[in-house]
């Protein structure tokens, strides 16, 4: 789809760290971001995201997470992927992680762009819930729960943390995740529910 067009387009594609590559995360990224070329046609993408959820420790509360150090030891091999003409920007996934950690990675000034959710139910990465509104806080959930399948949190309202005003502050991109919520919020989508 991108032959004869590719000057027209800017892709995003992202790296999520699985738990068993976390001692190669160098190995692992390079391995990726080439897969995602070869399989792209391409010899760049304009925007590399981190794409775990981040919490003050790996695998806690769900599977996957990573830590705000592993996403920051991430950055630093994605910045050679600039350096190298492969990657334009870089920046990580939002959405689904520790407060503090956001903030670390965020005022960190190795990000260019943040990807989090915002849709008509889920409002908080621009401002705080409004009183009565449950959102699923991860800082809690860390004490709750170790290794749970991340896929319990499908549909949950995450409180996304107030980070679009903290992202454009530092003057970071901001991309949104579920703005219809996988379709739930269209009446045409793409695959089933």
């Amino acid at each position: 789809g991108l032959k004869g067009h590719r000057a027209e387009v800017n892709i995003t594609t992202k790296v999520s760290l699985p738990p068993d590559k976390a001692g190669d995360k160098r190995g692992y990224i390079l391995t990726s971001i080439e897969g995602s070329l070869r399989r792209l046609q391409t010899d760049h993408v304009e925007l590399l995201l981190v794409h775990n959820p981040i919490s003050s420790r790996r695998g806690v509360p769900y599977q996957g997470c990573i830590t705000g150090d592993d996403a920051l030891e991430m950055a630093e091999v994605f910045s050679e992927l600039q350096q190298a003409g492969k990657v334009r920007f870089i920046g990580f996934t939002g959405w689904r992680c520790n407060r503090r950690e956001l903030a670390k990675l965020i005022n960190s000034g190795k990000f260019d762009a943040l990807q989090t959710e915002y849709n008509i139910f889920n409002q908080s990465a621009q401002k705080a819930p409004p009183p009565g509104v449950e959102m699923l806080d991860m800082e809690k959930q860390e004490s709750q729960g170790v290794g749970m399948p991340l896929v319990d949190l499908r549909y949950s309202l995450v409180d996304q943390c107030e980070t679009i005003p903290q992202a454009t502050a530092r003057g970071m991109g901001v991309v949104c995740i579920r703005p219809v919520l996988a379709g739930i919020l269209s009446d045409a989508i793409d695959r089933p529910l």
